[in-house]
């Protein structure tokens, strides 16, 4: 059964997406990936907690599983996951109704929980059921047992993990959907289980409830197991298949029969890996090139058609794989540049990519992780943040080329800036922008019209694009803070230096004298911490005391008067602040202690004390809470993550920057602290009307307003959104001609979209693709020969989309409106 997404009727499309799902085995409808670096990412169908990351939504973008965890393999079951770390230790997670996870209960967890304190080293996973090899070399296995598929002689299921005979010499173990395999150290290959297709390969159609020795060969080297056929490699590099060959996944014409022996599959090449999934056989020749062969009709072989093929047939023309995984009707394979690619059915975003809807994908599309983040800051309508690779990157607002790359161009998507690797964190001010490198030099660029870069010169920079340049040949800083048009920044010896507008005191030399290289406040050498915010400017020192300076009109210094200081000032008597931040007239910090104090203006109940209007000039505590750990504050809305990760948000809410998925009518603020996401955060960075922050995982996220495209998407949010990186799907290649139009009309359509295109005659193979404004796709389907077509979008989510056809020539996108 195949299914064309068209957009007929949106009841219609989920009902055929439902019955198509109700017809798919569970197997491998999930991924995980274990990266070089010991990291491991799932992503996929989630129904059951499969992926590890504490829910039950599916993910359509690879997600940290356990960040702090080194991992050396994984392998998926049916709807669980079981992996092994770096120290040999076993770790299983998701659905559980037959023991699979081997905790002796039937309990689904969705986390990864470790399963006794044995080191092990290989692992399989089946439907039901789980087998694994110890680190002595002997074999045990749980879960469902039915046809023997455990191999301790019965069929009867098994809660915790039971040995299987008493040899000691296993070396891997791999699991088919109710049948297993594994290989001893002396290169022989042995199976288990349900047989009815021969996918043992003992040349028999036998169940066997113990292992038993497939031919007489020494030399197996790996052995994958589908759904109802196996591969293998052997040492010299051949590949061998056995089992069903309904559609031809043996690579044997004769199609629909079994073969019960191992059959020659590329016979006379050398092989470097093989796959086997559902129903279809996968492949990477020793020279790089990528081969498949079976069922195809979800484009699980990647020949760009939905053709099953009996023999194996190469798939593009790259000479770069590396290694292939295989799902139910899905493929991953990595390239030996280190990208991961994905393609076939995709109804839980088992591919990888946000960039695809529920359709299949008939050709490798990149897999796109959501990156991991190291720092983040948002300002008034652009963000920045650099990545773990070093990496640099920015989007929304760039008219003083606060973006670095360059340029003045608006980016609605994140965009690299340089080509730098050695970034260590970025902090985005009102229109400039400071950056620390790895190696402790600072950079800056953007506006300069006050002297704010430190660089020497002012002067805007509207007229020349701005670019990183470094302050200075320093190579000890350790920290900065920005103001509206100055800068603070401490060394790594707590020595603290600032530079650029001083009219109103905020360099903290104790004149009104501007500068425009860095220039050292005092000289004490003690200052743990900084922060800016506007003319307001607070730092604590080592030994735990808060300072601060600045406009103090209303108090927002904090030392009980009103009175503008031009120098640090000591805020009361305590010692033991942790950390401070200020926003627009107002301040807020935590204590050693873990209690909220705020002061300062309180117009938008920024404050936290349940009112409006009246401020403070000193600081008072908020609630009785124990548990903050920090805060983060830019005009007049604040961000706070508790000591469990938690993220809390009060204050102004007209464009949704509280992210707790509401907004609230201007005059009528959050004046409350309230929980905004039970998901774990690490960093959080309050912008104009917008907010950015990190999850534990390291994951990148967004909300709140997306004026001058600050959020990295087009739109608003109020509950924090995924940011997954550029989303180059939706960049239409050039066109060789410039006559070339293509139109959709009418602009707000509530039914139906007329298209036309006036060109050159469309080649066969020309496609049309229906993308959300964030670059998902909900559909794609041949343009055929008409110059014009209708589309029914009735059955569409309200939003913008995007109607994209590609042809030869180029790519050309016209947008509408569903309302």
């Amino acid at each position: 059964m195949r299914i064309l997404l068209r957009l007929i009727s949106g009841r219609r499309l989920a009902l055929a997406v439902l019955l198509l799902l109700l017809t798919l085995p569970l197997r491998a409808q999930h991924n995980v990936w274990v990266r070089p670096d010991g990291l491991l990412w799932t992503w996929g169908r989630n129904t059951f907690g499969q992926l590890g990351d504490g829910t039950l939504v599916s993910k359509r973008v690879p997600t940290v599983i356990s960040p702090g965890a080194t991992w050396r393999m994984a392998v998926t079951g049916g709807s669980h996951t079981v992996a092994i770390r770096a120290d040999g230790t076993l770790w299983t997670w998701g659905y559980n109704n037959q023991g699979q996870l081997g905790t002796g209960a039937n309990n689904p967890r969705m986390v990864p929980g470790q399963l006794g304190t044995a080191t092990w080293r290989s692992v399989g996973a089946g439907e039901l059921h789980t087998v694994a090899v110890r680190a002595d070399g002997t074999l045990w296995a749980w879960g469902q047992g039915g046809n023997g598929r455990l191999g301790y002689g019965g069929v009867a299921g098994v809660l915790a993990p039971r040995q299987i005979g008493t040899a000691t010499d296993w070396q891997s173990v791999v699991a088919g959907s109710d049948f297993t395999l594994g290989l001893k150290t002396d290169g022989t290959l042995w199976a288990w289980g349900h047989n009815d297709s021969g996918q043992l390969g003992d040349g028999s159609t036998t169940d066997r409830l113990t292992p038993v020795q497939i031919g007489t060969a020494t030399t197996w080297r790996s052995v994958r197991a589908g759904y109802a056929h196996t591969v293998a490699l052997r040492q010299d590099g051949s590949a061998w298949a056995w089992g069903w060959n309904g559609s031809g996944q043996l690579g044997q014409a004769s199609t629909g029969q079994a073969y019960t022996t191992p059959q020659a599959l590329g016979a006379g090449q050398t092989w470097r890996d093989v796959a086997a999934g559902g129903d279809h056989t996968v492949a990477v020749r020793a020279d790089g090139t990528l081969w498949g062969c079976g069922y195809n009709e979800y484009g699980q072989l990647g020949d760009s058609t939905s053709t099953s093929r009996p023999n194996l047939t190469r798939v593009g023309n790259r000479t770069n794989w590396h290694s292939v995984l295989a799902g139910s009707v899905h493929t991953i394979a990595a390239r030996q540049d280190g990208t991961l690619w994905g393609w076939g059915f995709n109804p839980f975003g088992q591919v990888g990519s946000a960039l695809l809807g529920m359709d299949y994908e008939t050709a490798p599309f990149p897999v796109q992780p959501g990156w991991i983040w190291r720092s983040v800051s948002a300002s008034d309508r652009y963000s920045l943040a650099v990545r773990a690779d070093g990496t640099l990157w920015g989007w929304g607002e760039n008219n003083y080329g606060q973006l670095g790359d360059s340029t003045l161009t608006e980016r609605p998507l994140p965009v690299q800036i340089g080509r730098a690797t050695n970034w260590l964190s970025v902090v985005a001010g009102r229109q400039h922008v400071m950056g620390l490198k790895t190696d402790g030099t600072l950079w800056a660029w953007g506006n300069n019209g006050q002297g704010q870069l430190g660089l020497g010169t002012t002067g805007p920079t509207t007229a020349t694009p701005s670019v990183p340049r470094q302050v200075g040949t320093a190579t000890n800083w350790r920290s900065v803070a920005l103001g509206s048009a100055n800068t603070l920044a401490l060394r790594q010896d707590g020595s603290l230096w600032s530079w650029g507008d001083n009219q109103l005191g905020g360099l903290g030399d104790g004149t009104t004298i501007s500068r425009s290289v860095p220039g050292q406040i005092g000289l004490g050498a003690t200052w743990l911490s900084i922060t800016a915010g506007g003319g307001l400017y607070h730092a604590i020192r080592t030994d735990g005391t808060l300072w601060g300076w600045g406009v103090n009109t209303v108090g927002q210094v904090g030392d009980g008067t009103t009175t503008t200081r031009r120098s640090p000032v000591q805020i009361g008597t305590s010692s033991n602040w942790q950390s401070i931040d200020g926003g627009s007239d107002f301040a807020l910090a935590v204590r050693q202690d873990g209690t909220l104090w705020t002061w300062g203006y309180n117009l938008n109940g920024q404050l936290g004390n349940g009112s409006t209007g009246l401020g403070r000039t000193s600081p008072a505590q908020v609630g009785t809470s124990t548990a903050w750990r920090s805060t983060q504050a830019y005009l007049f809305h604040c961000l706070a993550i508790r000591q469990d990760g938690t993220l809390w948000s009060w204050g102004e809410n007209e464009s949704g920057q509280l992210g707790n998925g509401t907004v609230n009518v201007a005059g009528a603020p959050n004046t409350t602290p309230s929980q905004a996401s039970a998901a774990q955060w690490t960093a959080v960075s309050s912008g104009a009307i917008h907010s950015v922050g990190l999850q534990a995982n390291g994951t990148l996220w967004a909300w709140g307003s997306s004026s001058r495209s600050a959020l990295g998407i087009p739109d608003r949010s109020m509950v924090p959104l995924l940011i997954a990186g550029n989303a180059v799907v939706l960049a239409a290649r050039p066109s060789s001609t410039l006559s070339t139009s293509f139109v959709a009309y009418p602009t707000v359509a509530a039914d139906a979209v007329e298209y036309a295109y006036a060109g050159p005659t469309r080649p066969a193979g020309a496609t049309l693709e229906l993308l959300r404004l964030t670059g998902q796709r909900v559909a794609r389907w041949p343009a055929g020969p008409a110059a014009q077509g209708r589309l029914a979008v009735a059955g569409l989510a309200p939003g913008w989309y995007l109607l994209r056809l590609s042809t030869a020539q180029g790519s050309y996108v016209a947008r509408f409106f569903r309302p």
